[in-house]
Formats: C-alpha cells, sequence, structure tokens
C-alpha cells in the first residue's frame, strides 16, 4: 500500500489546518482507499490524474466525481480506489477551521461535497490550480496551500 505524505502547515495556520496530506499513486497500480469519519472539512484537490481515478463513495453513494472538490465533515467511512498514475492533495481542515479562515458556513457539506469552483468562484478556484500544476513539487505545492 502507498503511503501518503504528511506536511504540518505553518504554526499560524494550525488553529485552522489539521495538516496537508499528498498521495502519489504510480501507473498501473490500484490502491484501495478507505478514510473513517475524521470530523474534518477540507479539500481534495487532483493535481496529476484524469477525472475518474479517484473514486469516492459515502453509505454507497458518490462521495465526488470531480477532480477539485471541498468536503463538509462526514460522519460515515469514505472508501473506494485510486487508480494510478495520480497524485492527490488533501487538506484536512479543523471543525470550526473553514469558518474562521474562510468565513464558511459548512454545515450543509456535513457527508458532502461541492467542486472547488462552487466553492471559491471560477477565478479563485482556476487560479490556485494553475499554481499547482505550474510546478508539480510537494513543497512548493504546501506553499501554494500556505499563502
Amino acid at each position: 500500500m502507498t503511503q501518503p505524505t504528511t506536511y504540518i502547515p505553518l504554526p499560524e495556520l494550525q488553529e485552522y489546518i489539521a495538516g496537508y496530506v499528498i498521495l502519489k499513486i504510480p501507473e498501473g497500480i490500484i490502491e484501495p482507499y478507505f478514510l473513517p469519519p475524521l470530523g474534518l472539512s477540507g479539500f481534495i484537490i487532483q493535481s496529476l490524474n484524469t477525472k475518474n481515478k479517484f473514486i469516492a463513495k459515502i453509505e454507497g453513494e458518490d462521495f465526488f466525481t470531480e477532480s477539485a472538490v471541498v468536503t463538509g465533515q462526514v460522519t460515515y467511512p469514505i472508501y473506494g480506489q485510486i487508480i494510478g498514475q495520480s497524485k492527490t492533495i488533501m487538506v484536512f481542515v479543523q471543525p470550526l477551521g473553514m469558518h474562521q479562515l474562510l468565513g464558511s458556513e459548512m454545515s450543509s457539506l456535513k457527508n458532502k461535497s461541492i467542486t472547488l469552483i462552487d466553492f471559491l468562484g471560477k477565478e479563485k478556484a482556476d487560479k490556485l490550480l494553475d499554481k499547482f500544476r505550474a510546478n508539480p513539487n510537494n513543497e512548493h505545492q504546501i506553499e501554494v496551500l500556505n499563502q
């Protein structure tokens, strides 16, 4: 099983962000995916793959189908599979972090997700995704998230 790389946010962000995780799956590998309910909301961004490479379900339903989403808190396990070649960046946000940091009310997203574009708006979402794609280096991408 492929091990993710974890990163700690800057000290001034730790009140809002629990951590960052980057998971790279090599070409030709299919990895099962299981995440128990953590009580955290977050972002899931597939920065190196195509649609349908990350299959995620919650209670038998698709949890997300787009390559960049914002998720609410989950109270059931998320499960599925990741089909390589892929690189997925996950941002785990503290329970009140989305509201404190971004002013967003997340209760409507309990056990759901929405596209990053719907959450941030097209211009901001495209700008963030362009920064990830411009430099695939993990440390650069974490720096972008810290900004």
